[in-house]
């Protein structure tokens, strides 16, 4: 019973891998006929390739602003590492997104070269769900942390030192691209010029491996540690809100401009800010957790199926967009929450 859950999970894991991108639904065979007319379904696709295209350029120089502004404030602080860290895993995952929004032109703008979309996305969508997952992973360390650094703080200092937290962050990526090279060592990217046309068709194939141990791969690599991480935010993320309740409760209580007042200030406001980073990532991971989650309890829901691609299409979407957002927005947060930061990037700009 086991084993064939196992497989299950697997085999969920491979489809998922070719059919998680929504660009993948422009091919003839994966197009969501039915529910859609051909025009509407143009239009939709246009305004979510403008839409996204426009929150990932903001998310990308949002993150360069992000990484600069850590960088100058310094590496004293495991917070720092971890926000800066999280900055470039944004920036990575807004950069693929960018791309495999517009890599859909290339097959209609480049002469006798026909590169499907599925080729782009299907080599793509390795790397960019590791970054996704690494993200994942840097979040729930932030998280994890804080919850920690509140709960008891002189043990905190002795388990989150600059060097446990370099050390962590260089983990999960050995980790992440330790999983990425046997799949990317076993694509053969493959050249097939038309004796009728003269048009050049490119696509990829598997050499050893097979799609079920790549679904194996991408469960551990990608699946299990998103998951894990989604549910530890969600949990660390209602402690710290119950926990910063408590905390203004006893403010009220100190007297103004005490050590212990001016402590408990400082220690608020990097909650607020774990707060407001965690709960952005959790609203918008929900539509891809619940369409994994979704997939894995009905194996028919994907887009594809005539009962359920119209929700599988537009939670798809939805996850993509939100996903967008969720890597651009955090540097209102740090502007609004964090003094520090906003002296930072004033002094860059003025300087």
């Amino acid at each position: 019973m086991a084993s064939n859950a196992t497989e299950a999970v697997f085999e969920l894991n491979n489809r998922f891998l070719t059919e998680s991108s929504v660009f993948a639904a422009l091919e003839a065979d994966h197009r969501p006929k039915g529910f859609l007319s051909e025009e509407s379904f143009r239009i939709n696709i246009v305004m979510y390739r403008a839409l996204c295209s426009c929150i990932n350029v903001s998310g990308l120089i949002a993150n360069i602003l992000n990484m600069i502004v850590y960088w100058k404030m310094g590496f004293s602080t495991t917070a720092n590492i971890s926000l800066f860290t999280l900055a470039l895993s944004d920036f990575m995952q807004s950069l693929f997104l960018l791309s495999i929004a517009l890599f859909h032109g290339i097959y209609t703008e480049v002469e006798r070269l026909r590169l499907s979309v599925g080729v782009i996305t299907y080599l793509l969508n390795p790397v960019f769900w590791s970054v996704s997952a690494f993200g994942s992973w840097v979040t729930a360390t932030i998280s994890v942390e804080r919850c920690v650094s509140v709960a008891l703080p002189m043990k905190a200092r002795l388990i989150f030192t600059r060097r446990s937290s370099t050390g962590l962050i260089l983990g999960m990526i050995l980790y992440q691209v330790a999983l990425l090279i046997p799949i990317y060592m076993n694509y053969e990217i493959k050249r097939v010029s038309s004796t009728v046309d003269n048009v050049t068709t490119i696509y990829t194939e598997l050499h050893t491996i097979s799609l079920q141990q790549i679904g194996r791969l991408w469960f551990i690599s990608f699946s299990l540690p998103t998951f894990l991480c989604f549910f530890t935010i969600a949990v660390g993320t209602l402690l710290l809100v119950i926990k910063l309740r408590q905390t203004v409760v006893a403010r009220s209580s100190m007297a103004p401009g005490s050590r212990s007042s001016v402590n408990t200030n400082r220690e608020t406001k990097i909650v607020r800010v774990v707060i407001m980073v965690s709960t952005i990532y959790i609203c918008c991971m929900s539509p891809s957790v619940a369409f994994y989650a979704t997939s894995f309890v009905v194996p028919t829901f994907n887009v594809n199926d005539p009962y359920y691609r119209s929700l599988a299409w537009l939670i798809l979407i939805t996850g993509f967009t939100m996903q967008s957002v969720s890597c651009s927005v955090n540097i209102f947060i740090y502007l609004t929450l964090s003094k520090k930061y906003k002296e930072t990037i004033v002094a860059l700009f003025t300087s």
